[in-house]
């Protein structure tokens, strides 16, 4: 909102971390809808996974430094 300049309406995010107890009474108070969408956590962590998976086989097969992760990353995708 700071930086935009638009106000907030709906915020998404998955049903883990501590922090939003604190939020949800802010998001209350600010009449900011929020939606978990708990489906997703399982599709996301996979798809992670199988990223990191593939950039360390690239850099492992091409004999790179870690330093190249982003690189290897940006392939990946």
């Amino acid at each position: 909102e700071c930086e935009t300049g638009k106000k907030l309406k709906c915020i998404r995010t998955d049903t883990g971390g501590d922090y939003l107890k604190k939020l949800e009474a802010y998001f209350r108070e600010n009449w900011i809808r929020y939606q978990s969408s708990p489906q997703f956590n399982g599709v996301d962590e996979r798809m992670s996974k199988t990223l990191v998976e593939r950039v360390k086989c690239l850099l492992s097969q091409a004999e790179f430094p870690e330093s190249f992760w982003g690189e290897a990353l940006s392939t990946v995708v």
